[in-house]
């Protein structure tokens, strides 16, 4: 089905369609497009894409509707947007809504992107979630826990997580440093256990300073 966008001439939304359907098929905007429409409007300064699969926008720095969706096609998605209905007649429940972020996801909050609009007439905050806040997020339901380390073999030997979970087994050398990632498959219920192993080896790594050993990133989450 097409992209529908009713402030542009025929001739460009199906210039647009031609677009979308060179695009790769991992795209995001071209499954949206096989599973129904893509409704695009403007509102507000912000460009807003609405498909079967939902919600998600762009903030326009110009006002060319055409020239903001092409760049929006082109590139590529790197959020997870959600919607939330608000009461238009209480003021405070965006003010509330960035706080709970706040609160939940410390100083990641700050990479959340919103904006409001109407949408059937209905008020809608839309927020758009980066990958950092979506694996803080997921994390504690279960997953894969990931540590990259690198560093000579003799001193992460006496790391006694990596010891013990037998991390350093038949490692890989190169120029006499191993580089490698400790990872832990953890269901819910072992988040906090798994987690806590993680960082583990960051509190044993500090106690060994200049050890030549660097970490990074540190339990990192994964499906």
């Amino acid at each position: 089905m097409p992209l529908v966008c009713e402030s542009l001439p025929a001739e460009t939304v199906a210039a647009l369609n031609r677009l979308i359907v060179k695009l790769p098929p991992e795209h995001p905007i071209h499954k949206e497009n096989l599973d129904g429409d893509v409704r695009v409007f403007k509102q507000h300064d912000v460009l807003v894409l609405h498909s079967a699969a939902g919600f998600y926008f762009e903030h326009m720095d110009q006002p060319d509707l055409e020239t903001a969706l092409i760049r929006h096609i082109k590139s590529a998605r790197k959020y997870h947007c959600s919607a939330f209905e608000i009461d238009a007649d209480d003021p405070t429940v965006v003010e509330k809504l960035l706080a709970r972020f706040q609160e939940q996801h410390g100083s990641l909050a700050r990479q959340i992107d919103w904006c409001t609009i109407t949408f059937h007439k209905k008020e809608l905050m839309l927020v758009k979630f980066p990958p950092p806040v979506l694996r803080h997020l997921l994390a504690p339901t279960g997953g894969m826990m990931m540590t990259a380390y690198r560093g000579p073999i003799e001193t992460l030997s006496l790391l006694p997580t990596l010891e013990r979970f037998s991390a350093l087994k038949d490692p890989f050398i190169v120029d006499g440093c191993v580089s490698s990632v400790f990872m832990t498959q953890y269901k819910e219920s072992q988040y906090e256990m798994v987690k806590q192993i993680h960082w583990d080896i960051v509190r044993e790594v500090i106690a060994r300073p200049h050890s030549g050993i660097y970490l990074g990133p540190v339990a990192q989450w994964d499906a």
